[in-house]
């Protein structure tokens, strides 16, 4: 393990960096976009807060979208690909 840290040691931190970066840069945005769309549904204005609502419902919903498609498209596919299998095919 130390082998690996002494010749990778720069790159990993560069990669721990780059990823701590981007997760800050996503948590920025991620705040000025929810407030924004979170004010918007406080609007007095019904077209505005049917927007607002079907942001906040269509991006409230992926974690439930992502899991049913990963289990029904990429997980099988990889798993008959292990198996020597070709997925998608019939007969």
């Amino acid at each position: 393990m130390i082998h690996i840290f002494a010749n990778y040691g720069g790159t990993l931190l560069y990669g721990l960096g780059q990823t701590l970066l981007c997760s800050l840069i996503a948590l920025v945005f991620s705040l000025i976009i929810g407030t924004f769309f979170a004010l918007l549904e406080e609007s007095p204005n019904k077209f505005a807060r049917g927007v607002a609502r079907v942001y906040i419902e269509i991006f409230r919903n992926i974690p439930y979208w992502s899991s049913p498609c990963s289990f029904t498209w990429s997980f099988p596919c990889t798993w008959l690909r292990s198996m020597g299998l070709r997925p998608g095919r019939l007969g």
